[in-house]
């Protein structure tokens, strides 16, 4: 995967500038910081060579639109070099700007309970979960930080309506769903 990212940003960086703008040994920004696609694929492969200061700088210039890709690329980027506080800050501000978003939801849940936020994360999906209450991925998120808190009373009937719905649960859900019958 890292191999392929890298060739795509490679080229993206090379044949998106026209050719009379190019220079050997030089990475020319200018013609692709206007190209979305461009930036969030540079980003995603510095990422994935581990290169999250270099990712924070690219997208960090990048323009304010609130492009949801970008933002998402930028919160990954300082939650992998431990910065949780800049994530959930880079998150909130996104989710200010698109409420709705179960994308910047499930990233921002995710970055609490990376910093061990577990009560902040299950507030804020139960909040998504009720702007969406029949998306199964939220739905199994919510019941995911409720089994992770020991909440059983919560826990038990969602899980009992996920189960029969979904496909491919673990092995944790299945137990939960029977343990108490």
């Amino acid at each position: 995967m890292c191999k392929r990212v890298s060739l795509l940003a490679w080229l993206i960086t090379n044949w998106a500038v026209p050719p009379m703008r190019r220079q050997p040994g030089k990475v020319l920004w200018l013609p692709i910081r206007n190209s979305t696609t461009a930036l969030d694929w540079l980003a995603k492969a510095r990422i994935a060579d581990g290169q999250f200061g270099a990712a924070i700088e690219l997208l960090s210039s990048a323009p304010a639109d609130g492009d949801e890709d970008l933002t998402l690329d930028l919160a990954l980027a300082y939650s992998e070099s431990g910065s949780f506080d800049k994530a959930a800050d880079t998150l909130r501000a996104a989710l200010v700007r698109s409420p709705g978003s179960l994308r910047i939801s499930s990233a921002l849940a995710t970055v609490y309970v990376q910093s061990h936020r577990y009560q902040d994360a299950t507030n804020l999906i139960r909040v998504t979960l009720n702007a969406h209450p029949n998306d199964v991925a939220t739905q199994l998120l919510y019941l995911r930080l409720l089994v992770l808190q020991d909440d059983d009373a919560d826990a038990q009937p969602l899980a009992q309506k996920c189960c029969p719905n979904t496909h491919r649960i673990s092995t944790p859900f299945i137990f939960l769903c029977y343990r108490k019958r």
